[in-house]
């Protein structure tokens, strides 16, 4: 409600950002629900749903944006990863969505997969303008929080993190499971 009451574009774009946020939680929660209460879900088809329902509502116009998932490996995950996965997941897609492509054409590649026994990779990439690099792997420097949540969501379950700029901009993660 307060998203259709804002007149400030600001304010708008906040707004929905913290939505997306919201509906992060939502996504893990029913997950949740449907592995009837195990606590443990796939990844797989949560980062999968959620990807999907971000660039379709994120892209600008629909079939601009293409979406490549790739998941090799079931990977089953408590919710305490869980959460803080779907949130990186949310910031990186959505960060790409609004500054990697001025064109409005692209594609953003979501992959995941078994690494070594107890651990798992997440690569987030897209192909667009790329952002401007920093040493050792750092955060690009960004007006927003997001990009700044990223890395502090990867320590939250204790995971390897590291950006790179090579071809646009790229995220990968091992992390245990």
């Amino acid at each position: 409600m307060q998203l259709r009451r804002a007149d400030n574009p600001e304010v708008q774009h906040h707004l929905e950002i913290l939505l997306n946020r919201v509906e992060t939680l939502r996504m893990v929660h029913t997950q949740l629900y449907l592995a009837d209460y195990t606590g443990r879900l796939d990844l797989t088809g949560y980062l999968g749903e959620l990807a999907t329902n971000l660039v379709r509502f994120l892209a600008p116009q629909p079939g601009s944006i293409q979406l490549d998932l790739r998941f090799e490996d079931e990977v089953i995950v408590s919710a305490d990863v869980a959460v803080p996965l779907g949130l990186l997941v949310n910031e990186f897609l959505a960060n790409s969505l609004e500054h990697a492509f001025p064109e409005g054409r692209g594609t953003i590649t979501v992959c995941l997969d078994a690494v070594v026994a107890g651990y798992a990779r997440l690569m987030l990439g897209d192909d667009g303008i790329g952002m401007r690099e920093r040493p050792s792997g750092q955060a690009p420097k960004g007006r927003g929080f997001g990009l700044s949540l990223i890395p502090m969501l990867a320590q939250q379950i204790n995971g390897q993190f590291r950006w790179d700029h090579a071809k646009g901009t790229r995220a990968t993660l091992i992390f245990p499971v």
